[in-house]
């Protein structure tokens, strides 16, 4: 069984609905760890995948994604996600400011 079909059901569990998953796209920006994106209808998810061996890495990612500002979380996802799918740069200073001129 692949790592594609493990992922795939536990999405489905977790979804609690059916997941049928399109071929993982590679996505570039890291080193260490190979990173995709999968995607099942309209959603789609970003993974990264490494060796049983670095979990305490994919372990400490994770406690230092608690302790982030969700607005700085927020703010990245989107200028990322914005980025990888419309395959265009974002400013973002000038998206912080207009931002921050639609909360004023």
């Amino acid at each position: 069984m692949s790592v594609w079909n493990d992922i795939e059901k536990q999405l489905q569990n977790v979804l609690e609905e059916p997941v049928q998953l399109s071929a993982p796209q590679a996505v570039g920006g890291g080193s260490i760890n190979q990173s995709c994106r999968i995607s099942s209808g309209q959603q789609s998810w970003f993974v990264k995948l490494n060796r049983a061996e670095r979990l305490n890495m994919f372990v400490a990612e994770a406690e230092g994604l608690k302790i982030m500002s969700g607005y700085e979380l927020f703010f990245y996802q989107g200028v990322n996600a914005f980025e990888l799918f419309c395959g265009r740069h974002v400013d973002e200073t000038a998206l912080r400011r207009a931002l921050l001129e639609t909360v004023e």
